[in-house]
């Protein structure tokens, strides 16, 4: 779903309880309705960021690059490397030619590390594929052409709008009424 950021707003408050009149009967005189968007304005980018960094294609949706990838060989043995383009966030799905599949790692975890260590060696099982300082690196113990068949990413949706799926709505946070 793409929601304009007056809709997404409307989402977030109906999620968010954000109507303190329907919930208390009362108003709350400390803000007027300007101070309250910008606040909830403010909050509800922070969570989006934050949802949209975790890549995770069930919360926000993500779309096929790989026509915008051209993977070349990198300079380690086993290293190939394609430059991403500048809206993706987080890449979570890479398969290689049509029946290897690649696992996409965190970029900070120490395998990474290990994988960009030029004196170690690369793992025999399962390609690997991570971001870092905007490529795609896919490293795999071959030094035969491999080819892309499918990548998919979540990117930056355009600006003022934001993509999430009902499972990304379900996790806006709810206000502790108890304070």
């Amino acid at each position: 779903m793409l929601f304009s950021q007056k809709e997404m707003l409307e989402q977030w408050r109906l999620r968010h309880c954000l109507d303190a009149s329907s919930i208390t009967g009362t108003t709350d005189d400390r803000f007027d309705r300007r101070d309250s968007d910008l606040i909830d304005l403010a909050q509800m980018n922070d969570w989006y960021a934050e949802l949209l960094s975790r890549g995770d294609k069930s919360l926000v949706p993500a779309s096929d690059i790989t026509s915008k990838l051209s993977l070349t060989p990198g300079l380690m043995n086993g290293e190939w490397v394609a430059r991403l383009p500048d809206d993706v966030i987080a890449v979570v799905e890479v398969e290689l030619d049509s029946t290897l599949n690649a696992e996409v790692i965190d970029p900070s975890s120490r395998l990474t590390e290990l994988l960009t260590d030029e004196f170690a060696p690369i793992p025999s099982r399962k390609p690997i594929a991570f971001t870092k300082d905007g490529f795609l690196k896919v490293f795999l113990d071959t030094d035969n052409q491999v080819s892309l068949n499918r990548v998919m990413a979540v990117t930056a949706p355009p600006e003022g709008f934001y993509s999430i799926t009902q499972k990304g709505l379900a996790l806006i946070p709810k206000p502790n009424l108890y304070l």
